[in-house]
């Protein structure tokens, strides 16, 4: 470029760098300004980008008041206002109450907990039916009877580790299987013995059992139909099928199968808990699982939860006199609510912080206020009192006779004050618990309704496609993006005013330099005459 010539006023005398700054710095004014605001234009996008998040807040906690998990699904008044407080008086025993769930207390002993079957196949037994696995075709394979369900595998053969690998192959058959290595034998190999666990509880759906070949073809054989199968479609025969419980219970001593011989370190169990014990009523109830769903309508009690004493030493799972009760639940509505107000006071300070005027100084150091990041803001400036006016103007409800009126939600706790320019609104908890004692109905009418209300408002600001804030945020973010090229544009016209400048004052100096070495040879030819007398 010119400018790299380094002739700054060499021969003018003239730094014609200072002098084309000067000058710049005049041109420049007009993109200042554009900086200047676009700069304002990005704290004013930044600040109603907060401002939507918070006012998006009011929504989602007004859903929850309402009982819906987002502004599209559905309302489910009784997990907020029906809500249930379960209690166990043994840590080892759990207790879960469903929102409408009915008061209630009930004592019982746990006599055991559920368990599932746990089967060891031994290193002699896999020997024998190792050869009759394999004899086909087709391969007999092995069966697995749980429940009312067989399931046919095919191992590649009759070891330990192979059996385990095709039996966790298989999706849901209800068990497990793992090879475990006892000892070496005589020829140097290793001894294993193979590890069956059922993966349910119960008496009726933790038990399986083993056969070599092939039971559900021998029951199709036999004329047995089975509700549900599914084929292997490498064998062509029966993978998996399910059973009517008294067809199977009929016709399984029938089958040629030959069942496998196993050891049960642990039975499979169903849990018991006995109610009035020692009592004329005493009265004993099973679970397949751990979970009794039964015994209190919407109320699911566990037993056999892991847990520890203060000590860190395991407690016995099994306790005696243990005591649950199920009792309505308050405080998860007032919870609600609560964050229902703090969401709007948050957008009210919110509103406040951005609209209220700040003070700086003059050039002569004099106090000066100017307007907020959003103080001039036509949108925001009447937003605290659109919020106020959803407090104060109160909430329709029915009385107990039925007729309808307008009643404050100071009654309810929820009031509206005023510091000065700023207002906020608070949450009285013990007052909202007094309302929720004295008329629950009344309470969740007029909050649900409330809730309803300043949920509507929200979404007219802050929907994502069609709320006033949101479409203003699209506006100006639109404007400052012709803003930033109209910056850009400024600057490559300042850009090229400034080589036309360093251009023309490189010329001026060249020039100079020319008409200089010109008037040194003018004078040397004016003293040629002299010199020669």
């Amino acid at each position: 470029m010119s400018s790299g010539l380094g002739i700054d006023g060499m021969i003018s005398g003239f730094k014609t760098t200072d002098v084309i700054a000067k000058l710049m710095s005049i041109e420049s004014r007009r993109g200042q300004l554009l900086v200047k605001k676009s700069t304002g234009m990005e704290k004013e996008i930044t600040a109603l980008q907060a401002l939507n998040a918070k006012i998006s807040s009011i929504a989602s906690a007004a859903n929850g008041v309402m009982g819906k998990k987002d502004a599209l699904s559905s309302a489910d008044l009784s997990s907020v206002w029906a809500a249930a407080k379960a209690t166990s008086s043994d840590p080892t025993v759990g207790i879960t109450a469903k929102p409408g769930a009915d008061i209630s207390q009930l004592s019982f002993s746990v006599d055991k907990t559920a368990q599932s079957q746990v089967s060891l196949v031994s290193a002699e037994t896999l020997a024998d039916i190792a050869p009759q696995i394999k004899q086909g075709p087709p391969p007999q394979g092995l069966s697995i009877i749980v429940g009312n369900q067989i399931a046919s595998i095919y191992p590649s053969s009759g070891s330990a580790q192979d059996i385990a690998e095709a039996i966790n192959k298989a999706s849901d058959i209800g068990v497990r299987a793992t090879a475990v290595r006892v000892g070496t034998g005589a020829d140097g190999q290793g001894q294993y013995i193979l590890q069956i666990t059922g993966t349910k509880t119960g008496e009726n759906e933790g038990k399986f059992s083993l056969h070599v070949g092939n039971v559900a073809e021998d029951l199709k054989a036999a004329g047995v139909k089975p509700e549900t199968s599914s084929l292997n479609e490498a064998t062509g025969t029966i993978q998996k099928a399910t059973y009517k419980a008294e067809d199977l219970a009929a016709h399984l001593s029938t089958i040629n199968a030959k069942k496998v011989t196993v050891s049960n370190t642990q039975e499979a169990t169903s849990a018991q808990i006995t109610l009035w014990g020692g009592t004329a009523q005493e009265r004993s109830v099973t679970s397949e699982n751990n979970t009794f769903s039964q015994v209190l309508d919407d109320v699911d009690i566990t037993v056999g939860i892991a847990a520890k004493d203060p000590n860190g030493k395991p407690l016995a799972l099994t306790p005696k006199d243990v005591k649950v009760s199920v009792e309505s639940d308050p405080k998860v509505a007032s919870d609600k609510v609560k964050a229902l107000v703090s969401n709007i006071d948050l957008v009210l300070s919110e509103l406040y912080s951005q609209t209220k005027a700040v003070e700086g100084k003059d050039d002569k150091g004099n106090k000066t206020l100017s307007p907020g990041v959003l103080g001039t803001n036509s949108l925001t400036r009447g937003m605290s009192s659109q919020i106020s006016s959803l407090i104060a103007g109160g909430i329709e409800v029915t009385n107990k006779n039925g007729t309808k009126s307008t009643v404050s939600l100071s009654e309810f706790g929820i009031t509206m004050s005023n510091s000065g320019a700023q207002m906020s609104v608070k949450f009285d908890e013990a007052k909202f618990a007094k309302a929720m004692a004295a008329d629950p109905e009344r309470v969740q009418e007029a909050m649900t309704a409330f809730a309803a209300k300043t949920e509507q408002y929200a979404k007219n600001m802050s929907d994502s496609k069609d709320g006033l804030v949101t479409q203003q945020i699209t506006s100006k973010q639109s404007s400052k993006t012709a803003l930033n090229d109209r910056i850009d544009a400024e600057q490559r016209r300042l850009d090229m005013r400034k080589a036309s400048l360093q251009k023309r004052f490189n010329a001026m100096e060249s020039a100079l330099a020319k008409m200089q070495k010109q008037y040194s040879a003018l004078g040397l030819l004016q003293q040629t005459p002299t010199q020669k007398r």
